[in-house]
């Protein structure tokens, strides 16, 4: 008897957490994190800070209506940490790459269409297009600003890079790949663009000669590839973690993940930390240098929502009472992507149900 006093206790505990989360209203995101809810068929594909660490860019693809749905991509801008939204840009097809300028005045965005946008900041206004001038739509799938920002590097689906002189958007080079490219990043000094192909082979250029340096594949699948601060390694992130030799591509690390795994986006602009994420709502980040853990998190909605469910599971076991029925098993959504503010102090986590999750990590 005095243990299901206990459990009951518990219960009443239970339905007051419960009650207590749903009607408080987060004032800030410092505190822990930052959640936002948006219309229910919502797909949040990248996201990515400005350089002073201000502004959060996100796409969202969102479907509305019934049988004849209507789907648009709209980018948003978010202030840094409260994550109120301050401009919204319609691009009208998916966006899978975003990219600021050094300066943060230049938003560049690309997608499944034949162009690079150039996005005008505060204002929101579309300055140009670049066009990529080939027959059919190529997707434009990675995008990076040089550190100067005198160049802008576009990776797209069937084997090309595209680099324009900026600001005049005047083509600069287009250098051949055999796939995909998912990730471009360029090095400290902006001689040297890292490419990752197809998500194995890593391919590091001359930039100004327009050479390809070298060339390696690796066995584990990368999202992300970008230079340490030194230029002298290579960080690639996805279902392994590797640091290779920036001159030639030799291994000097690797590391299995499991459970966890990256996402795109995982690595901060610096190559100094990597972000990653298991099926149990956890986030963790690792310094690159000697994979020694700096930070844990985890999603703390979804983490209440469990035990909220396990508390009534148990009760419904020694009782007649439908308690998960109140509290069922919580899905926990899909994430899709990671930022790093360039300061590191940030990290951001976006949510196929266009959730966006937001961390002071440092």
């Amino acid at each position: 008897m005095c243990r299901f006093r206990k459990e009951r206790q518990a219960f009443i505990l239970a339905i007051t957490l419960l009650i207590t989360f749903w009607t408080f209203k987060f004032a800030q995101g410092c505190i822990g994190c930052a959640m936002l809810e948006f219309p229910s068929i919502v797909l949040t594909f990248i996201l990515t800070f400005s350089p002073d660490g201000q502004w959060l860019a996100s796409s969202k693809l969102v479907r509305q209506g019934g049988q004849k749905c209507h789907i648009r991509t709209i980018i948003e801008i978010w202030q840094v940490p409260r994550l109120q939204m301050v401009r919204q840009l319609p691009e009208g097809r998916k966006v899978v790459a975003l990219a600021f300028s050094p300066d943060g005045k230049i938003l560049a965005s690309g997608g499944v269409n034949n162009w690079v946008s150039l996005w005008e900041l505060p204002e929101g206004k579309r300055e140009k297009r670049l066009v990529v001038k080939i027959q059919r739509y190529d997707g434009i799938y990675s995008l990076a600003f040089s550190p100067d920002g005198r160049l802008l590097a576009a990776g797209t689906r069937y084997g090309s890079i595209y680099l324009w002189q900026m600001p005049q958007g005047r083509l600069f080079a287009i250098l051949p790949t055999d796939n995909v490219t998912n990730s471009l990043a360029f090095s400290p000094d902006g001689r040297k663009l890292v490419a990752l192909v197809n998500g194995k082979q890593f391919q590091v250029w001359d930039v100004q000669a327009k050479k390809l340096l070298w060339e390696q594949n690796y066995e584990k699948f990368c999202f992300s590839a970008t230079f340490t601060k030194d230029g002298r390694r290579l960080v690639g992130v996805g279902y392994g973690f590797l640091v290779l030799s920036a001159v030639n591509g030799s291994v000097i690390k690797e590391q299995n993940l499991s459970p966890f795994h990256a996402l795109p986006g995982s690595i901060s602009a610096d190559g100094e930390f990597v972000a990653f994420y298991d099926d149990a709502g956890s986030v963790m980040v690792r310094r690159t240098s000697d994979f020694k853990e700096t930070w844990r998190g985890s999603i703390f909605g979804w983490k209440l929502r469990m035990h909220l469910h396990q508390w009534a599971h148990e009760i419904e076991k020694r009782t007649i009472l439908p308690a998960t029925n109140l509290f069922p098993y919580p899905r926990l959504p899909f994430a899709l992507g990671f930022a790093f503010s360039r300061d590191n102090r940030w990290l951001a986590l976006g949510f196929e149900d266009g959730q966006i999750k937001l961390w002071r990590i440092h």
